[in-house]
Order: structure tokens, then C-alpha cells, then sequence
């Protein structure tokens, strides 16, 4: 019975603070508002489109929506959250798309925003904000 209680006594603080500090901070960064792609670049592709043509981005409070002229290409909820990026080796604000790609930095600088994957030679896309 002793070794159960000393068992218990060890392993529940241990327990308990690997708990905290698991969940991503949340980020400050607002990026509300209907954004068009300009162009895209990775290793070895990228392209650019002609002002009103490439594919939309919308994001409200905590929903966003992705179009392609009238067409719904994927929609759902989002999170801005803090964390490290391992390619700039620094911390950055990472959307987390309902579907699960926990991948993608986000930045806003004047009135565009860049979303970049983190891994080296992947691609990154620069939208400007329409509205």
C-alpha cells in the first residue's frame, strides 16, 4: 500500500504539469475580410493571375470560405494561433483550418496577406485584400 500511495504522490504532479502549456496561444491577428489570390510560388512552379481572376478567400470572425468565381471550393471554421515556425526557426501566427493543416503561417503586410506552408521549397500565396 505505501509503494501505491508514493506512486500516486510522484505521478500526479507529473501529470498534472504536462497539462499545461500544451494548448497554441492565441494570436492577435485579424485577417477578416475578402482577400484575392495574386500569385503563388514553390520550388519549381508559380504563377501570378490578372487583377480579379484568381481564386477568393473570406474570412469572418471564425468561419472562412474559399472561391473560385461562383463556385464554393471549401469552407468551415479557423483559428489564428501562435507558434514556432521550423523554417524561420521563430515564432509566427499559424491559421489552423477546420481541416486539420497545421502547416500554414499567415502574415499581413500593407493590404496583403502571405500564407506560407512550413517546409522549405513549398509553396507560399500572396492575396490582396478587396474588401
Amino acid at each position: 500500500m505505501k509503494k501505491f500511495i508514493i506512486f500516486l504522490l510522484v505521478s500526479i504532479p507529473i501529470i498534472l504539469s504536462s497539462c499545461t502549456g500544451n494548448d497554441p496561444k492565441p494570436s492577435n491577428l485579424n485577417i477578416q475580410g475578402k482577400w484575392q489570390l495574386e500569385s503563388f510560388r514553390g520550388a519549381w512552379t508559380g504563377d501570378e493571375y490578372s487583377p480579379g481572376t484568381g481564386p477568393v478567400l473570406i474570412f469572418q470572425k471564425k468561419t472562412y470560405q474559399e472561391l473560385n468565381g461562383d463556385t464554393l471550393l471549401r469552407s468551415g471554421s479557423y483559428k489564428i494561433v501562435r507558434a514556432h515556425h521550423s523554417v524561420l526557426n521563430e515564432e509566427g501566427d499559424r491559421l489552423d483550418l477546420e481541416q486539420g493543416n497545421g502547416f500554414t503561417f499567415v502574415s499581413i503586410h500593407n493590404d496583403k496577406l502571405i500564407l506560407s506552408i512550413d517546409a522549405y521549397d513549398a509553396p507560399s500565396y500572396l492575396y490582396r485584400k478587396i474588401e
